[in-house]
């Protein structure tokens, strides 16, 4: 598979990953699988008014997401964090929603690619 096969939204991933479309998929299944834990453990944070925990779920999200240059999402992750460290959640309702919201597309993009019947590099 070369750059014009792999979804626009995944190409910078795809190069950064040497242009191996396996190890694309492999990334990609490994979002999937964890990303939904790990926002489920934010929303959860959030709610109780954990900074703590929001502040290292937000980072783990950020660093996941990051595989896939999704610019809000990373920001937003990013904004959470800091917010969350200085102890500050008053924003988190609403950077919980777009976050959430970006969450769900990245996902069902990658779904879509890790379902795709071509392979190979």
């Amino acid at each position: 598979m070369d750059i014009q096969q792999v979804p626009a939204d995944l190409q910078k991933a795809f190069r950064r990953l040497g242009g191996s479309v396996d190890l694309l998929r492999e990334v990609a299944q490994i979002y999937i699988e964890d990303h939904g834990h790990i926002a489920a453990e934010l929303r959860k944070a959030v709610q109780r008014g954990d900074a703590t925990a929001t502040e290292r779920a937000a980072h783990s999200l950020k660093g996941l997401s990051s595989n896939f240059d999704r610019e809000q999402l990373i920001e937003r992750c990013d904004r959470l964090e800091k917010i969350a460290r200085a102890g500050d959640l008053t924003e988190a309702g609403q950077l919980l929603a777009d976050i959430h919201r970006e969450t769900v597309t990245l996902s069902a993009s990658l779904q879509d690619f890790v379902g795709s019947k071509s392979s190979g590099d």
